[in-house]
């Protein structure tokens, strides 16, 4: 009698990202973030919209959610602290700024997504190694972890394991962001317009035969 279960809802529709269903107690498994779930619920729930052929195929093509502002958005005070210079102001603003969306000319979505690599790398791979650190990012624990831990400036997971002065989040933010640029300037050029989605998120298919 607890199983997820919906069968004609009265909103007249049911949504389905491989989230965590709603349902009368917690059902425990590894689901995919609810951001892309309240944003086609969102949509869908729009009573002014009649859905055709055109809006549907955009809805499911959207590349938006909630994800990256809602991780930013405790952040965005620090980043404004260690940014050094106009380029790298403009830089952040443009971030507080993003729609969490991601277009293929988009030089947000690819800073947002470097950044959150070299930040969860500065905060956890002291604690976790070579070995175990690659094995969390390649789960979608991580996914849900980053945003509480942006949130929670007094985490222990700020401090450096086996440094030789106690550090902050702040220091961490401040050394996620420098590698960032780093990176991003020696893969991508150092001009931030370059930065474009579509060259740092690519794809190949091999020819199956």
């Amino acid at each position: 009698s607890v199983n997820p279960q919906q069968e004609n809802p009265a909103l007249g529709y049911i949504v389905s990202a491989n989230h965590q269903p709603p349902a009368a107690v917690p059902i425990p498994g590894y689901y995919n973030l609810p951001d892309r779930g309240r944003q086609l619920d969102r949509h869908l729930a729009n009573p002014e919209v009649k859905w055709d052929t055109q809006n549907s195929q955009a809805l499911q093509l959207d590349t938006a959610s909630d994800y990256g502002p809602r991780t930013l958005a405790p952040l965005l005070a620090t980043l404004r602290a260690v940014a050094e210079g106009d380029e790298e102001q403009e830089l952040v603003e443009q971030l507080a700024a993003w729609a969490g969306d991601y277009p293929l000319d988009s030089t947000s979505a690819t800073l947002f997504n470097q950044f959150l690599y070299e930040l969860a790398f500065a905060a956890l791979h002291d604690e976790l190694g070579d070995t175990w650190f690659p094995v969390l990012i390649s789960t979608r624990a991580i996914d849900a972890a980053l945003p509480r831990l942006a949130a929670q400036a007094d985490s222990p997971w700020w401090n450096t394991r086996g440094g030789s002065q106690r550090t902050d989040r702040t220091t961490v933010v401040r050394t996620a962001w420098q590698s960032s640029l780093k990176h991003l300037r020696d893969t991508l050029g150092s001009d931030p317009a370059s930065w474009q989605w579509g060259k740092a998120h690519t794809l190949t298919h091999n020819h199956p035969l």
